[in-house]
């Protein structure tokens, strides 16, 4: 990394990290969004599975 001349090391190194920080924030962000919509797949995964299964145990219970 190059310095502009008269720039101040702490303030660059500040905005490095304070960018490292909003694209860390957008990755959990994703992170978070995929886990939700896994999450909501695998409720209706398990529902349409509670679904087939219930007639078939009826059948059997005859």
């Amino acid at each position: 990394m190059t310095l502009l001349h008269g720039s101040d090391p702490v303030k660059v190194e500040l905005n490095r990290l304070e960018n490292e920080v909003r694209d860390k924030d957008r990755e959990l962000g994703e992170a978070q969004a995929e886990i939700k919509a896994l999450r909501f797949s695998e409720r209706l995964r398990e529902k349409a599975v509670e679904e087939v299964i219930s007639p078939l145990s009826i059948s059997v219970d005859l």
